[in-house]
């Protein structure tokens, strides 16, 4: 009922020449507002507080992780750009055999995602990583001496030539596109990109993070 509701509402829109979304952004809406509904059916729900958050009208939120492998040396690095309805903008994820450590890929995921970033051009922009000391190496310089320095200089760069953008630690429930894209990145040892529709492997975690009600 509902896919043939949101088609009608779609077969509308057309007909008064208003934009609509593409077929898989089409698919992850449907899926949203069903997920949605089949939880308002439960006892006592509550607004969702745990996992990832949707900015304020006109942000868009940018997620970032990283994937190391101390055994190997290989890391991957994944982003991903949503707006304040949570709808996916553009994603990218990046595969290295040389990394350092931990830290040296989690400023390397930030870098890529603020690169990604300056490409799709928001005027407004919130950054979130679960790696807390990337996060204050980033906000505090002053006592960073890790292997990942020049980096975070470069991210520092990023964050300024953006301008409006603001940058936040986040629990890694609020992270979970982010590293399935890194992921990705390790297993398939892929560089790829991603704008307008995302791919098919993290369309389940977009729709569970556009579900408000747990």
């Amino acid at each position: 009922m509902t896919t043939c509701w949101y088609l009608w509402w779609s077969r509308r829109q057309i007909k008064h020449q208003e934009p609509v979304p593409t077929p898989v952004r089409t698919v992850i809406n449907i899926q949203g507002i069903v997920a949605n509904g089949v939880k308002l059916k439960g006892t006592g729900n509550v607004i969702r507080r745990v996992g990832w958050q949707r900015p304020a009208s006109g942000v868009y939120k940018l997620n970032v992780d990283a994937a190391f492998d101390s055994d190997t040396g290989h890391g991957a690095t994944g982003a991903i750009i949503r707006d304040s309805g949570g709808n996916f903008m553009a994603a990218c994820c990046d595969f290295t055999d040389s990394a350092i450590d931990v830290a040296a890929m989690e400023a390397s995921a930030l870098l890529a995602g603020l690169q990604l970033a300056e490409q799709f051009g928001p005027s407004l922009l919130m950054v979130e990583s679960d790696s807390m000391e990337v996060v204050q190496a980033v906000l505090d310089p002053s006592e960073f001496r890790g292997t990942s320095a020049v980096v975070i200089d470069d991210c520092r760069h990023l964050l300024t030539v953006l301008g409006k953008a603001t940058i936040r630690h986040c629990p890694r429930e609020a992270n979970e596109a982010a590293h399935e894209l890194a992921r990705h990145g390790s297993l398939e040892r892929v560089k790829s990109f991603w704008f307008t529709d995302p791919p098919s492997f993290i369309i389940p975690v977009i729709v569970k993070d556009r579900v408000l009600i747990e």
